[in-house]
């Protein structure tokens, strides 16, 4: 019997911002993955611990949990969960505070180019693929 083996990519979004989520998701569409978008670290907590998530792309500041805080959690519950920050403040403490506790892939800020956050979710792929084989 030959073994299934599920291609399924999933990626998390995660914004506090209605319209933000709204646009990154649809920015996503063309990479033909599934694409799982919320609006707080609870509901993406929530998300992590019932799917196998290939990359979580997350807004820096939210209310409550901050970026850095909700992927330091990610890294422990998943840590074949590639991470990446997406922000409108670039703070350099606050990305060296992510990078550092949450073990940040990378990092992007808003407004964005759709064609460079399409390279860089690519690009962290590809990356979580060759760091966990």
């Amino acid at each position: 019997m030959a073994t299934h083996v599920n291609s399924k990519v999933n990626i998390l979004v995660v914004d506090d911002d209605p319209q933000v989520l709204n646009s990154l998701t649809r920015a996503l569409r063309p990479l033909n993955h599934v694409v799982m978008s919320v609006a707080d670290a609870i509901e993406g907590e929530f998300v992590i611990n019932n799917n196998k998530i290939d990359l979580v792309l997350c807004d820096m500041h939210m209310p409550g949990e901050n970026g850095a805080q909700f992927l330091a959690k990610v890294a422990r519950k998943s840590p074949s969960t590639t991470r990446m920050i997406i922000t409108g403040d670039v703070e350099f403490s606050s990305i060296n505070q992510a990078v550092n506790d949450g073990k940040i892939y990378s990092f992007m800020t808003k407004p964005w180019q759709n064609e460079e956050l399409l390279q860089m979710v690519s690009e962290g792929l590809s990356y979580g693929q060759q760091e966990n084989k």
